[in-house]
């Protein structure tokens, strides 16, 4: 027999009748636990031994097992699972026209400017959610608010929603600093670290031009020429390493001069489970809706009415799972 003491805790995950997996594929079967004293006593079948351990290794619990004539479960089971939460955000653009301003566009012949001007609120509040989606923070706002005609000031309490990245820091996905130098080894390490995923169902590698290029580079090189082959083409479609599969898909807004995202997102490449995400908002809430206020405000007459055009959004995450995604930052690039 063994009484082997156990980290704080582990002692609720074995029960008298479960058989243990030692690290020298010996075996043996708990024979009672001491939950006050962390101590698992074990024996060792018969004809069998039970080897020393050492501090820290670790013991694997197997089945629990039964005996004939035996008419008493030990044994029960209860799922515990991660549970991941997150805030809906919402948020709006908007552009303010006087009656006096609208005719003066519109008596300059200039009669597609509205057009043009929601079309640039539409691009506005879609780079707003991606922006939120991939880099927003958790959090509760104030928001102080004037009083004016026909509106309510005061202090409104807003919500901000978590984004992928910051999400995935949170949470404790894997990640690496990497050089030129290391990145391959990094990738393959982290690919295999992560590989949850059902074989051929390819995981994204999302990322500027520059920074999947250097993965390109690294990984074709050295570089085989055919007769065929064009040339100068770096590029690789797809990577496959065992049966993992990584397709990329290039991000133009994570460059700085798209002014959407801190530098770092320049050099970081973010490997994604997509199954795992999910975009989300409230239910009977449009994602996107947009209108205007001229029912509410075109009915005092005069140049100085005015009119609201509005696009408003909701953005919000669901990821069901970190263990399968990772993101890489690349120095030297």
């Amino acid at each position: 027999t063994q009484a082997i003491v156990v980290q704080a805790g582990q002692t609720a995950h074995v029960v008298s009748g479960d058989l243990l997996f030692y690290p020298d594929d010996t075996t043996g079967i708990v024979t009672s636990v001491v939950a006050a004293t962390s101590t698992v006593n074990v024996a060792a079948p018969t004809g069998g031994a039970l080897t020393a351990l050492a501090a820290n290794d670790v013991v694997i619990a197997g089945p629990p097992v039964i005996a004939d004539g035996m008419n008493t479960a030990l044994h029960y089971d209860r799922i515990v699972t991660t549970q991941f939460t997150n805030y809906i955000m919402m948020g709006q653009r908007n552009n303010r026209w006087t009656t006096m301003t609208a005719k003066k566009y519109k008596n300059s012949g200039q009669t597609d400017l509205f057009e043009k001007d929601l079309k640039m609120k539409q691009d506005l509040a879609y780079q707003d959610v991606f922006q939120q989606f991939f880099n927003g923070q958790k959090g509760e706002v104030s928001i102080a608010v004037p009083a004016g005609a026909g509106l309510t000031g005061g202090t409104y309490r807003a919500k901000l929603s978590w984004g992928v990245f910051p999400f995935m820091q949170s949470n404790g996905a894997q990640h690496t600093t990497t050089t030129l130098a290391t990145i391959e080894s990094d990738f393959r390490t982290l690919a295999f670290n992560t590989n949850y995923k059902n074989v051929n169902t390819p995981r994204f590698i999302l990322g500027t031009d520059k920074a999947l290029s250097a993965l390109d580079q690294v990984l074709k090189n050295p570089i085989r020429y055919n007769p065929s082959d064009e040339v100068y083409n770096m590029g690789l479609k797809e990577y496959e390493l065992g049966t993992m599969r990584f397709v990329k898909m290039v991000c133009p807004l994570f460059e700085n001069r798209a002014n959407l995202l801190p530098r770092s997102w320049e050099n970081r490449l973010l490997v994604l489970d997509l199954d795992t995400i999910d975009p989300v908002c409230m239910e009977g809430y449009q994602m996107f809706e947009q209108g205007n206020t001229s029912a509410q405000y075109k009915g005092n007459g005069g140049p100085n009415d005015w009119i609201d055009y509005w696009i408003q959004y909701m953005v919000s995450m669901q990821m069901t799972n970190v263990d399968s995604s990772f993101y890489m930052d690349i120095l030297g690039i």
